[in-house]
């Protein structure tokens, strides 16, 4: 038997066991952790995530050239390949290349991981059936399970692990309460549905989705996340809407002319206005004007490539407006827009966000379309999957394209795109013997195994080389105490190992050259320095920690030109131009420090730099 839709065949069989193994993939990803790492939770994941786009890669070539040359004709094809495309080749142009293909430090946001995305949600969009839906909600319910489970012990202070967590210690196995709200509400959203689809085929099964849904709503209630809450109750509200309330009923358009007050109030709520702003309303959430308006800002000025590729928080203090250092602080930055839509805009031009938006439109259409097409207890599960995409679309307006969450937007796409394509008239289970010959499917799975193999083998030295480099800085790291001579040559081991590597980020090796020159390693230290500050001209953390070496050196006229390019990479740091004034304070050149006073206190002046500079400048 095989699976005939838009002319395409592939065998039943073939199609469930990718599907299977796709979900157990996903679930994978979403709970892998590694502490011997640099990064414990995302670089595990990008592992995992980069694995299971290689295996399906496999499938795919075993299933035949033209099977991929008639699912190619689709616009959802041509719309992800269009896509991938572009952020291909902006990598390529981006400085940045590590960034660009691997991504920023604790991100993992960079062609790599977009790769597999698209991988995922095509092979998604071609086997995937509305008989399968029941596969993907049974990983939906195990990881509710177990992220409810987790967080309740993480509640009580019972964590296997000990984080060195800043945040809220709900983080789950994603490393922070923002991500782990977010991904609990968009599974409390899905179970919600699972139960209103058991309701008359299995009560047991209702029960338990009803109580993992209130354990749920619990867990995002102790991560004291306003994200999770609010788009809980925005997914429970829509599904209710669209699943128990008949269309064109007074009932329903009520209920929908109150979710939209609500949810209204909310996003004003958000902004620290109306009735609900006491309820809702955290700095984490008004502090992305600033990180938006200073995407747009870097879109205005590059608007056909960005910035480069998951380079944000490299041109963040050349970009962000001056009220931001005045408020939080004039060394503090961000490495992420906190808006995926302004992310992929400042950072890949116009183009890569033209593409995204494109795919996004096209699957909101076509799902809007297909959503009053059946009345199939499948139905349910489908608009409940719509459902949790838009509460997704609705959180990534004020988030990160963390691994952990990005992947349910692909996922989710392509169980949308491919339940609508298997829908179509000419999608219909029929016999061929010939068809049958040529895939027969035992000789698939033998073919998928062999390629499978060899395409992991071929990314296994470069995967193996990228978490050397993640152990080393971690042992670097472990050892790091400048007051002792014994551990400081364990680290100077680790760190010149992890230095050399190419799979190590460029934050990672600026922290180890400083952290040489912490250990009385000047030579090794300074040389390292020295490299990053010729390999990254525009990034003003590297040039700041070589001016602070130069000081130390008493190298002043070399450190004030180090500090005058800063000037230019981070306008509105007073603390750099406080510095720099007193540089040519000692150096003897009085007008240039007046003029550097005078900058100072046109926007810093109620500063403790301000104060300084006012006082001890004349």
């Amino acid at each position: 038997m095989i699976l005939r839709g838009d002319a395409l065949l592939i065998d039943q069989k073939i199609a469930l066991r990718l599907t299977k193994f796709i979900s157990l993939g996903i679930l994978f990803v979403e709970l892998v952790l590694f502490t011997p790492l640099s990064d414990p939770v995302n670089s595990p994941k990008l592992i995992i995530l980069l694995l299971v786009s290689f295996w399906v890669i496999a499938y795919s070539i075993s299933i035949g050239l033209q099977v991929w040359l008639k699912v190619a004709k689709s616009p959802f094809f041509i719309l992800n390949v269009i896509f991938i495309f572009i952020f291909f080749f902006l990598s390529v142009l981006s400085q940045d290349k590590f960034n660009a293909f691997l991504g920023e430090y604790l991100r993992k946001d960079g062609f790599t991981t977009y790769f597999s995305f698209v991988i995922i949600t095509l092979i998604l969009y071609t086997i995937f059936r509305p008989e399968y839906l029941n596969h993907f909600f049974n990983m939906f319910f195990l990881l509710s399970i177990i992220f409810g489970s987790y967080a309740i012990l993480q509640s009580l202070g019972k964590d296997f692990i000990n984080w060195a967590n800043p945040y809220n210690q709900i983080i789950v196995t994603v490393g922070n309460p923002n991500f782990s709200s977010a991904i609990m509400a968009l599974l409390g959203i899905l179970i919600f549905g699972y139960f209103i689809h058991n309701l008359n085929l299995n009560r047991l099964k209702s029960i338990f989705s009803i109580t993992l849904v209130s354990i749920l709503f619990y867990c995002i209630l102790m991560s004291n996340s306003r994200q999770g809450l609010i788009i809980l109750f925005f997914g429970l509200s829509l599904v209710t809407n669209l699943v128990l309330l008949r269309k064109g009923t007074y009932l329903r358009r009520l209920f929908s002319a109150l979710i939209f007050i609500v949810g209204l109030l909310s996003v004003i709520g958000m902004l620290n206005y109306g009735p609900l702003a006491k309820y809702i309303y955290k700095d984490s959430i008004s502090v992305r004007g600033y990180y938006w308006r200073a995407a747009l800002e870097m879109f205005y000025r590059n608007p056909v490539q960005g910035v480069g590729i998951d380079s944000y928080g490299d041109f963040f203090r050349q970009y962000r407006e001056v009220g931001y250092p005045i408020k939080y602080g004039f060394n503090i930055t961000s490495t992420n827009a906190h808006n995926v839509f302004l992310q992929m805009l400042s950072t890949g031009g116009i183009f890569l966000f033209l593409s995204y938006i494109s795919i996004i439109l096209y699957v909101f259409v076509v799902s809007l379309k297909y959503l009053n097409v059946t009345s199939n207890q499948n139905n349910i599960l489908f608009k409940t999957i719509f459902v949790a995409w838009i509460a997704y679309l609705a959180q990534s307006v004020i988030s990160i394209d963390m691994i952990a969450v990005a992947l349910w937007n692909w996922v989710f796409m392509g169980i949308l795109m491919g339940v609508i394509r298997s829908s179509k008239k000419d999608f219909q289970v029929e016999i061929d013997s010939k068809r049958i010959k040529k895939n027969n499917p035992t000789e698939i799975i033998v073919k998928q195994r062999v390629i499978g193999l060899i395409l992991i083998l071929g990314v296994s030295i470069p995967l193996i080389s990228y978490l050397k480099g993640e152990n080393q800085v971690y042992m670097s790291r472990v050892f790091f105490n400048p007051s002792s001579s014994s551990t400081c040559v364990e680290y100077k081991k680790y760190a010149e190992k992890a230095f050399d590597n190419k799979f190590v980020d460029s934050f990672d090796k600026l922290n180890i050259a400083t952290g040489l020159l912490d250990c009385g390693y000047k030579n090794e230290g300074s040389q390292r320095l020295e490299i990053l500050a010729s390999k990254y001209p525009n990034v003003s953390e590297v040039q700041l920690a070589k001016a602070h070496f130069l000081e130390k050196e008493n190298k002043i006229s070399d450190a004030a030109t180090v500090r005058e390019k800063i000037i230019n990479l981070d306008p509105y740091n007073a603390n750099n131009m406080l510095q720099l004034a007193f540089y040519y304070q000692y150096l003897g050149d009085k007008n240039r420090m007046l003029e550097l006073k005078s900058r100072i206190l046109k926007f810093a002046a109620e500063t403790p730099e301000g104060e300084r500079a006012s006082k001890e400048l004349q």
